[in-house]
């Protein structure tokens, strides 16, 4: 994502969106596909709403933005943890540990405070706020 500023250019970084129309953790833990990582593999979310909130707020509220900014929110989490989470708000039973260990797309904890530090402040500050609001309906698909 390429925030453009007159000559410069300012560059956000998003980490795992998900939200309305983005629900394929939801999906799998639904349908039992999800499998709980052999051993903790960090991951990275931010909800769609407040990865839109981020950009329009560099755009019109930053007066000298820096170069590049981590848009993920404020909590890093082991994936296991969220699909655990997932299926409890859906009343089903808890996904089964996978045997192999995998990092898909890494394991890293992203941090966001540059982006806080501007007077940006995430509406779903954690993956638990902003899924609960999609399994609860809020917010609509925009194509």
């Amino acid at each position: 994502m390429l925030l453009r500023r007159s000559d410069r250019g300012t560059v956000l970084r998003l980490s795992g969106i998900y939200g309305p129309g983005r629900t394929r953790l939801i999906d799998q833990v639904r349908t039992g596909a999800a499998v709980l990582p052999a051993e903790p593999q960090w991951t990275n979310r931010i909800h769609r709403d407040d990865a839109a909130a981020a950009i329009v707020h560099l755009v019109t509220a930053v007066d000298a933005p820096a170069p590049i900014y981590l848009g993920s929110d404020e909590r890093p989490v082991d994936l296991g943890e969220v699909l655990q989470f997932l299926a409890g708000q859906l009343g089903l039973p808890e996904p089964p540990r996978g045997e192999v260990s995998t990092t898909r797309g890494g394991a890293r904890r992203v941090d966001s405070s540059l982006l806080r530090s501007t007077g940006f402040s995430f509406t779903y500050p954690t993956y638990r706020e902003g899924y609960r609001a999609v399994l609860a309906g809020q917010g609509v698909r925009h194509p």
